[in-house]
């Protein structure tokens, strides 16, 4: 049996054969509980009903940073710290910051691969990034490696790089978190 059979997914993309492609892959690794959305305000909607292990989100979706601003503040939510991938046809430099600043876990290329996806899923559940929240910033950990994220830690003090007048919370979030109910 899969090692992902257990993981609910979302994936919020206006257009159905791209849901579906991305579905398919999915099930192909063995994820069996996926929720499909066509736009960010619904998909918000329903990840303050539902439970979701991993979001993703294409780029035609909407306002894809105001999406991430609005997850990752809603307290309501049972999703703050659901990891988020970006998927997108065409990924520029600005683009990627931008999805980066805003609280995504990652960018995924289209055309999607089965490997891609098993390759962000495997990393992300396997090894979560630490979760940062500042007044400027609520996601992921953005520095790249556990070594470089305890160095500039210690360097920094749990600061923010970019807010010095606001100093940041670290936590850890444990994989095994996962609400019994749904």
């Amino acid at each position: 049996m899969s090692e992902y059979w257990k993981i609910k997914t979302l994936i919020v993309d206006p257009a159905g054969y791209s849901r579906d492609l991305l579905r398919g892959i999915l099930i192909a690794l063995g994820v069996v509980d996926t929720l499909n959305m066509p736009n960010c305000a619904k998909a918000l909607s329903a990840l303050q009903a539902h439970h979701r292990d991993v979001v993703f989100c294409d780029e035609r979706a909407g306002n894809c940073a105001e999406f991430m601003k609005v997850l990752r503040r809603d307290v309501g939510t049972r999703n703050i710290t659901v990891p988020v991938f970006l998927i997108s046809a065409g990924v520029q430099e600005e683009q990627i910051l931008v999805a980066r600043d805003a609280g995504m876990n990652g960018v995924i290329v289209k055309p999607v691969s089965v490997a891609t996806v098993k390759r962000k899923l495997s990393a992300t559940l396997k090894t979560p990034k630490d979760f940062v929240t500042t007044k400027a910033f609520i996601g992921p950990d953005r520095r790249t490696g556990r070594e470089d994220r305890r160095i500039a830690g210690d360097r920094l003090g749990f600061e923010d790089r970019r807010v010095r007048t606001q100093p940041a919370e670290i936590f850890p979030v444990p994989p095994t978190l996962r609400p019994k109910d749904d």
